[in-house]
C-alpha cells in the first residue's frame, strides 16, 4: 500500500498542476454508499441532483455499492451523466453480518454503520479507478462511503456530502428511547459517531451539509472542517396535479424502513389522528414510502389509512386537495418531501423538527406543531379554511423557486470545486 500511495501521489501532483493551467474541468470520481437511483427516497434525491449538477462542468465517474441485483441493472439514468458507472455488491442483511457489525461496534472505535457498509470490493474498485485514470477529486457522498480515504492519497482533492449530521441524530435517539439497555447503547454509538464525524471531516477539502443548522453542529465538533452549505433542492418547473374533487385527506411520505419516518408516522397515528378525527371522523391517511415495517403494516387495519410501498411514480398517486404532514421527532439535514411537495402545490404541517433548516416561516410558508393537540388542531385549520390553503400554497412554492431550485444550487457547487481545481 505504501508504495501504491507514493506512486498515485506523485502522478497526481504532476496532473493537478499541468490542470491548473491546461484544463477547465475536473475528473471526479463519486464514491457512493448506495446507488443513488431510482428517486424514491430523500437521499438518492439530493445524491442524484448533486450528481447531475457536478455533470454539468466535469467528468464524473460513479462506483457504489448495490445491495440488490436489479439495482445494478437501474442505471440508466445514471450513465447518461457519468463518463463511467461501475457497481459493486454489498451484503448487508445477513444475520452473520448484522450480529459481526454489532459486536464490534460494541468494542471496537466505529459505530455500528460503519463496520457494517464497509465493502472491500468498493476500496479495491476505488484503488484499481485511481490507478487506471488523472482524478484531480474524489466526492464522498454520505459519512460511511468517506472511511475509504483513510486507505487513498493524501493529495487527492476530497470533498464530502454529509447529507445528515448522524451524531445529532443519535442524540435525539436518545433523547427519545425509554429502553435502558438501548439507550445506553445509543448512547455510546453517539460517542464514537462524534469522533468520526470529527476525524474524517477535518482531512476533507471540504464538508457539505444541507442547512446553516448542521453547519454550526458540524463546526462544534469538528472546528477545523471546511464547512460549505449546499442545500437541498427541487425541480420547481413542474406539470400541475390533477384535482380529484375528493375531500382535503393527508399524505405522509417518507421511506418506510428509516426510523425517523416509521417512528413518525407511528407517532402520528397514535396521538395525533385520533384527535383530528374527534372534529372530522371521515379524514383519511395516505402512507407512501417503501418496506413498510411490521408496526407500520398493521396501520391497514385502522379506517381510512391505507399503505402504498410500491409506486414507480409518487406524483402520479398526490392531489391538490392532499396536506403533507411531517410529524418527525428525529432527524437531520434537511427534508426534501417538503421541498417536493411544495413545488406541487400542496401545503404542509411539521414538527419544528421535520422543518428544521429550510428557511420557511410559519404560518406564512408552513404551518409548525410540536405537540400532539397543536399539530391535530393546525391539521384542522388548514382543512376548513380554503383561503389560508391558497396563501401558504402560494408563498411557499415563491420561496423555493427563488432558494431552492436545483440550477440555483448547481451554481453554488459549482463555485465550491472551483475553488478547490
Amino acid at each position: 500500500m505504501y508504495c501504491y500511495k507514493k506512486h498515485v501521489k506523485l502522478s497526481l501532483s504532476k496532473f493537478r498542476h499541468l490542470s491548473l493551467y491546461t484544463y477547465s474541468f475536473m475528473n471526479i470520481l463519486f464514491v457512493s454508499q448506495k446507488i443513488p437511483y431510482p428517486l424514491n427516497d430523500g437521499g438518492n434525491i439530493r445524491s442524484f441532483n448533486i450528481l447531475k449538477q457536478l455533470a454539468k462542468k466535469h467528468s464524473v465517474t460513479l462506483l457504489s455499492n448495490v445491495t440488490a441485483p436489479e439495482e445494478a441493472t437501474a442505471c440508466d439514468e445514471l450513465k447518461q451523466l457519468c463518463a463511467k458507472v461501475s457497481t459493486f455488491p454489498l451484503r448487508t442483511g445477513s444475520r452473520r453480518l448484522l450480529i459481526k457489525s454489532l459486536v464490534r461496534s460494541l468494542y471496537g472505535d466505529q459505530p455500528y454503520f460503519m463496520y457494517k457498509n464497509f465493502s472491500a470490493k468498493l476500496l479495491a474498485g476505488i484503488q484499481t479507478e485511481l490507478r487506471a485514470g488523472s482524478y484531480q477529486a474524489i466526492h464522498f457522498n454520505h459519512l460511511d462511503a468517506a472511511q475509504y480515504i483513510d486507505y487513498l492519497p493524501d493529495e487527492l482533492i476530497s470533498v464530502l456530502d454529509t447529507h445528515n449530521i448522524l451524531s445529532l441524530m443519535l442524540q435525539r435517539f436518545y433523547q427519545q428511547e425509554r429502553n435502558p439497555i438501548k439507550k445506553g447503547y445509543i448512547y455510546t454509538q453517539r460517542l464514537k459517531t462524534v469522533q468520526v464525524e470529527r476525524r474524517l471531516c477535518r482531512r476533507m477539502h471540504r464538508c457539505l451539509v444541507c442547512s446553516d443548522n448542521d453547519a454550526q453542529e458540524l463546526a462544534d465538533i469538528a472546528p477545523q472542517a471546511q464547512i460549505e452549505v449546499i442545500p437541498n433542492g427541487v425541480e420547481p418547473q413542474r406539470p400541475t396535479l390533477s384535482p380529484t374533487g375528493n375531500k382535503p385527506s393527508l399524505v405522509f411520505i417518507g421511506a418506510m424502513d428509516y426510523m425517523p419516518n416509521y417512528q413518525g408516522v407511528l407517532y402520528f397515528c397514535e396521538q395525533v389522528l385520533p384527535l383530528i378525527k374527534q372534529e372530522i371522523p371521515d379524514i383519511k391517511l395516505h402512507i407512501l414510502g417503501r418496506n413498510p415495517v411490521a408496526a407500520v403494516r398493521q396501520l391497514v387495519q385502522k379506517p381510512n389509512i391505507t399503505i402504498l410501498d410500491k409506486v414507480d411514480n409518487i406524483h402520479s398517486v398526490l392531489h391538490p386537495e392532499q396536506i403533507l404532514v411531517v410529524p418527525l421527532k428525529v432527524g437531520g439535514g434537511t427534508r426534501l418531501k417538503i421541498l417536493d411537495a411544495m413545488s406541487l402545490r400542496l401545503p404542509v404541517v411539521a414538527t419544528s423538527v421535520g422543518a428544521e433548516g429550510l428557511a420557511l416561516n410559519a404560518d406564512e410558508h408552513i404551518l409548525i406543531a410540536d405537540e400532539p393537540q397543536d399539530m391535530a388542531q393546525q391539521i384542522i385549520r388548514l382543512y376548513n379554511d380554503q383561503a389560508l390553503r391558497e396563501k401558504l400554497i402560494e408563498n411557499a412554492y415563491q420561496r423555493i423557486k427563488r432558494k431552492y431550485a436545483w440550477d440555483i444550487i448547481g451554481e453554488q457547487l459549482l463555485r465550491v470545486y472551483s475553488k478547490l481545481s
